[in-house]
């Protein structure tokens, strides 16, 4: 991995790669380490699903944009 991290708009330094890592460890930690099976599975589960909505979401909105179509043009008035 280059020196920066996906979306990252600056690039990162070797203290602040150690930092972003240290969090992802201390979330997959609280996802899947600490509490039960069923309570990780569950966690998982929901954050999928959110992630899912907000990606259909944005795929929508881009699909809107990219598909849009152009206003028609006025027809001149006839007499």
């Amino acid at each position: 991995m280059p020196a920066r991290l996906l979306f990252s708009p600056a690039p990162m330094t070797g203290p602040l790669i150690v930092y972003a890592i240290g969090w992802m460890a201390f979330g997959l930690w609280t996802s899947l380490g600490r509490p039960g099976i069923r309570d990780s599975a569950a966690l998982v589960a929901r954050r999928a699903v959110a992630v899912w909505g907000l990606l259909t979401t944005a795929w929508a909105a881009i699909s809107r944009l990219l598909h849009r179509r152009a206003e028609p043009k006025p027809r001149p008035a006839t007499a």
